[in-house]
């Protein structure tokens, strides 16, 4: 269902003329990394709930030292 909600904007955007392909293109990877680091982050927390059943909230803070570290 998902699958066909996708194609079906893909289509009506093309046709619309609002984004060119590659701008698409852009958009869906930029989607999908953070789409990848958001399942990441509930992995651990899923794994870290699994094993201590107890919620690790230093999980977001070692989880927002990376941009923190980059940005500075």
């Amino acid at each position: 269902m998902v699958l066909v909600v996708v194609v079906w904007g893909t289509i009506g955007t093309f046709s619309a003329r609002r984004y060119s392909a590659e701008a698409w293109i852009d958009l869906f990877v930029f989607g999908l990394s953070q789409g990848s680091i958001y399942a990441l982050l509930a992995l651990g927390y899923t794994l870290v709930y699994g094993v201590l059943r107890m919620i690790n909230f230093a999980h977001s803070e070692v989880f927002m030292s990376g941009p923190y570290t980059a940005y500075y």
